[in-house]
């Protein structure tokens, strides 16, 4: 386990390191710095373990996650927070790379948790699922087998970063949301090889989406042309 001696502590790798296992860390306030170098592992982990009322709030920065080999219940990424127990985590300049037989590259669950990425490279699938998440700028790119770039069923908000999917049947935001948890872009590059950007899920409308500004590579996205980019599926 990762774990801070006091609160508020800085935590920084001095190599890189290999593990072949699970990384867990559990509660405290704290700064992962991995400083330039690479951290392997089948499974990075955040959550509590005791599911009371502490608090998790964790900076990562600086430098790589990736595993060779995918775990077979786990992500690379994984968040979990019940909702007594508010998890925020921050990725600072983290390059994030899922072994291409890991179905998703980061999983944030729960309505405790909150991610955010600030200028992050992401290799592989993301789901947010009854979770928070802000992206700040960086690179997030679907694999050639991923379904989705992005999957979020409540709050995201996008405020710059290039996002990719080029696969004609992939989705570069699959969304399932209502107008109290909107998914929000405000800027950003959006390339997709699909007729849509994005889709949503259910009998919920297309019209949660709010689209403030961003490049698409297709349909622009005034309110008058909203439909032809955010279409209802199911």
């Amino acid at each position: 386990a990762i774990s801070a001696a006091e609160q508020g502590e800085t935590i920084k790798l001095s190599q890189s390191i290999v593990l072949n296992d699970i990384v867990h860390v559990g509660t405290g306030d704290f700064v992962l710095d991995l400083d330039g170098h690479t951290l392997e592992m089948t499974s990075f982990c955040v959550e509590n373990p005791t599911f009371d009322q502490s608090n998790i709030n964790l900076i990562i920065k600086n430098g790589v996650f990736q595993n060779t080999t995918a775990h077979e219940e786990y992500p690379l990424v994984s968040i979990y927070a019940d909702e007594n127990c508010p998890t925020n985590v921050r990725f600072e300049n983290v390059t994030i790379i899922a072994a291409d037989s890991d179905d998703r590259a980061v999983e944030v669950i729960n309505g405790g948790a909150a991610v955010a990425f600030d200028n992050c490279n992401v290799t592989g699938a993301i789901y947010i699922t009854d979770a928070q998440a802000e992206f700040n700028g960086g690179t997030y790119n679907a694999r050639e087998n991923d379904d989705v770039c992005i999957y979020a069923n409540k709050g995201v908000t996008i405020n710059a970063g290039t996002f990719t999917a080029n696969g004609v049947s992939q989705k570069l935001f699959q969304v399932d949301g209502n107008k109290s948890d909107r998914f929000i872009i405000n800027g950003g590059t959006f390339i997709y090889g699909a007729e849509y950007a994005i889709y949503t899920l259910g009998t919920r409308p297309a019209s949660f989406v709010d689209i403030n500004g961003g490049i698409f590579n297709d349909t622009a996205h005034t309110d008058l042309t909203l439909n032809d980019i955010a279409v209802l599926r199911g």
